[in-house]
């Protein structure tokens, strides 16, 4: 649906982005890439004061090579958000959403609603965060970087479903040193 790429700045203050799909695709060398976030991919700055995003798949698909099974993973349903600043020093680092509805985002492996990894913080305020499934994080998926703080918010019914192995944090999923914060608000199925 959107791409907002390094440098850039992606703004909402309001209205509703309903679906949207990142699916695994073949890239010019045959290879295949990561679907990602499939209503917003950024790799640049966010702030979302109000709104809505849902319905957003970044489905997993199956390939195989000398008859094994390849998975080439979907993150973030909703929103994959990378935030690196090493090349750009200079480039803010923190995301914020206040006031926004996050809904029924599916991937096939991690952060249904959300994907967030980098070097930023990410801050949910004021938010709904809802039904959401994936592999790893039903609603959100914190990959390294500083974590998330989460302010007055509701992070409800999320799904971690099976797929290989493993299903982890239905809710919430956090990964390599990341921190999550929460103040006030509720997490729960």
């Amino acid at each position: 649906a959107i791409e907002c790429g390094k440098g850039k700045y992606f703004y909402m203050y309001g209205g509703t982005i309903i679906g949207g799909t990142a699916e695994p695709q073949k890239n010019d060398k045959g290879a295949w890439t990561q679907g990602l976030g499939g209503a917003i991919c950024l790799t640049g700055k966010m702030v979302m004061n109000g709104g809505e995003i849902r319905d957003g798949k970044a489905p997993a698909k199956i390939t195989y090579k000398n008859g094994e099974p390849v998975y080439n993973r979907g993150y973030g349903g909703n929103i994959y958000m990378y935030n690196d600043t090493k090349d750009d020093k200079a480039f803010p680092t923190n995301i914020t959403l206040k006031g926004v509805t996050l809904e029924g985002g599916s991937c096939g492996a991690q952060g249904g609603n959300v994907f967030f990894e980098g070097r930023g913080a990410l801050t949910i305020e004021d938010s709904k965060v809802d039904a959401g499934s994936a592999r790893q994080g039903g609603n959100l998926m914190v990959y390294g970087g500083q974590g998330a703080v989460v302010k007055n918010s509701q992070i409800t019914n999320g799904v971690a479903f099976k797929s290989g192995d493993n299903a982890n944090g239905g809710n919430i999923y956090l990964n390599n040193k990341s921190f999550f914060n929460i103040f006030g608000g509720i997490v729960r199925n």
